[in-house]
Formats: C-alpha cells, structure tokens, sequence
C-alpha cells in the first residue's frame, strides 16, 4: 500500500471510531500509520518470526516507536480485488500496486 492510500485508511479509522464514541486527541487516543513500524519479534526454537499491523489506535501523544506496547487496536488492511477497483476509481491520483 502506497502512503497515501495508507493515510486514506488511517482517517477513516479515526471517523468510524469517533462515530462509535471513542474520544481523539488530548485525553483520549490517536490512530497512527503502523505500515512501517517494526512491532513484534519472538523466537521459537530455532526459527524467528516478526511482523506488524498496517495501523493502530493508541494513547494520544505515543509515538509509533512505542505503539506494539500500548496498542489498543490494530488494523491489518486486506482488500479484494472489487474493493481495489472501487478505491481506484475514486481516487484516481493514488497509485494501488496489485498482488
């Protein structure tokens, strides 16, 4: 996912949860872009996994660096191919790279 597209899922979200009651900003939480993030690492034997979430909401004022400890939710972004087109077509500016 591009960052633009990654910042279009982020805000939306943001509204859904601020639709369901959930309180943003100073005193309450934020949803960060997690895409890039490093969170979760663990070693089993001899084999070593890792891996993230696309977004996440937090307490407002955590940085991503510090999010995998604190998160409250996270989103792992899967879409399917009519979700894509949907998407594109209405945001033609974004460039989708297709699996």
């Amino acid at each position: 996912m591009r960052t633009r597209e990654r910042l279009v899922f982020v805000e939306y979200h943001q509204k859904q949860l601020q639709a369901c009651g959930v309180h943003m900003g100073r005193n309450g939480y934020s949803v960060l872009d997690l895409h890039d993030t490093p969170m979760y690492k663990m070693q089993l034997g001899n084999k070593r996994y890792s891996g993230g979430v696309d977004g996440g909401l937090v307490p407002h004022a955590i940085m991503a660096a510090s999010a995998a400890k604190v998160l409250r939710i996270g989103f792992v972004h899967k879409q399917s191919t009519a979700d894509k087109a949907t998407f594109q077509s209405n945001n033609p500016d974004v460039l989708q790279v297709r699996n």
